[in-house]
């Protein structure tokens, strides 16, 4: 037993002398020792968040380096040259010179041991690139990981567009605004940078979404405006490209007020594909957005629960008479109102009739629609005659809609009609029982 710790202990000094020797130097070249196990890891990083980055299970931080790329050709063919920068390196762990890159990071838990590298605010384009480590997880194994660098510039933006209709996007609610009845096509967009072109392991998924499609494309830096972020000069090494997933649907009017979202995150099956430790990379979502669906429809004919298009009543009662314009839509709709008809039963004449000055309602004249409620009120005291109503409506979002006309019918009997039906009555009555007796 003693035999073996030996040869443990043995083996363990002599490793040790051998990486000793390498970290004399904070070459990058030199850093680089003998790998058991080797991951590549795309991530995302969003502009202004704060970076951390710690080696797996807390294995011994051997160095970190940042590998920036010069880009040599615009059209993106030629091979990138690396330009590495050492980070940290733990055979010099308390160096620390006045390059503002390196300055920016911090080492936890502490200079001397530098297991996770952390950035307050990830606030310039210079710190793009691809983050490296190497690592001992024991005595005999070692691990190097590099992490590619997107970064994200913009929120999630989105917008939609159809070839047969109108939509818009309300950024202030936020909401889209269709219209009932057609295809639309919904975009999701990011933009993001990265210093060496590959291609990230995200996607940006939909709800409640069959038809969709993704794809990216690299932006024309000259029309962007990112002066925010960094100086122009510094463009020259990055790449700025649109992620965009795009679904098309049909939507109806039931689709109203339903909540769609839009959700940055890796890929589902980033793990499989790369068989990575789970310890190594962590499934999150970088950016999600909300919004609401804002369907226009109608005006559309509801039937009524009770058929209120033709009524009686008698003349001089005070019985309120109303009757409802069967339309609904969204946006809510106007409704008009008109007397189409009146036929007196003293004479031919014609006459408006007004509302009550407490009721503060606009004069009904024939031949005219006037602006109105849904619920429309007769007030009594109307002479004997028959008169007849016509309402309409429309909305007015996207495109204006009418709808078609409805007629109303109210008969006003005088109480000799009354009397002549009760007396009708009477002897109908009376006529039954005595045949009855018989």
């Amino acid at each position: 037993m003693k035999q073996i710790n030996y040869i443990l202990f043995v083996i363990f000094m002599f490793v040790n002398s051998i990486y000793n020797e390498k970290f004399i130097s904070n070459s990058y070249e030199q850093l680089r020792g003998p790998m058991r196990y080797q991951y590549s890891i795309n991530i995302f990083v969003k502009f202004n968040d704060s970076f951390k980055l710690k080696t797996y299970n807390n294995s011994r931080a051997i160095y970190w380096a940042l590998t920036k790329y010069t880009i040599t050709n615009s059209n993106f063919d030629e091979e990138y040259q690396p330009i590495p920068t050492v980070l940290y390196n733990v055979a010099n762990p308390s160096v620390r010179d006045n390059n503002l890159l390196r300055n920016k990071f911090i080492c936890y838990p502490n200079d001397s041991e530098c297991n996770e590298i952390y950035i307050n605010q990830f606030d310039d384009l210079n710190y793009i690139g691809t983050y490296s480590y190497q690592s001992l997880i024991n005595t005999l194994d070692s691990l190097y990981v590099d992490y590619n660098i997107s970064l994200l510039l913009t929120d999630i933006q989105i917008s939609c567009q159809s070839n047969n209709s109108k939509c818009v996007y309300d950024k202030s609610k936020p909401s889209i605004k269709l219209l009932a009845n057609n295809q639309v096509e919904i975009s999701c967009n990011v933009l993001f940078a990265q210093n060496i072109k590959f291609e990230p392991d995200v996607e940006i998924l939909m709800n409640d979404c069959k038809d969709k499609e993704t794809t990216i494309q690299i932006v024309d830096k000259n029309y962007l405006e990112i002066s925010n972020l960094t100086s122009k000069n510094i463009l020259t090494n990055i790449l700025v490209f649109n992620l965009t997933t795009r679904c098309k649907k049909y939507f109806t009017k039931f689709d109203n007020n339903k909540l769609f979202e839009c959700t940055l995150k890796p890929k589902e099956n980033y793990f499989i594909k790369n068989s990575l430790k789970p310890e190594l990379y962590i499934i999150k979502e970088y950016e999600k957005k909300t919004f609401s669906l804002n369907v226009e429809y109608g005006p559309e004919f509801v039937q009524l629960f009770v058929n209120n298009y033709n009524q009686t009543i008698i003349s001089g009662s005070n019985r309120l008479i109303n009757f409802s314009c069967p339309f609904i839509s969204n946006p809510e709709a106007t409704y008009y109102w008109k007397v189409a008809d009146i036929k007196f039963n003293t004479n031919n004449s014609l006459v408006n009739y007004e509302y009550d000055k407490i009721s503060n309602r606009r004069r009904l004249s024939q031949n005219e629609f006037i602006q109105s409620s849904m619920d429309y009120t007769i007030l009594p005291n109307l002479e004997i005659g028959n008169y007849i109503f016509e309402c309409k409506a429309k909305s007015f979002g996207l495109v204006e809609n009418t709808s078609n006309i409805i007629k109303f019918h109210l008969n006003v009997l005088g109480n000799k009609n009354l009397f002549n039906k009760y007396i009708a009555s009477i002897f109908l009555i009376t006529f039954l029982i005595l045949n009855n007796l018989r």
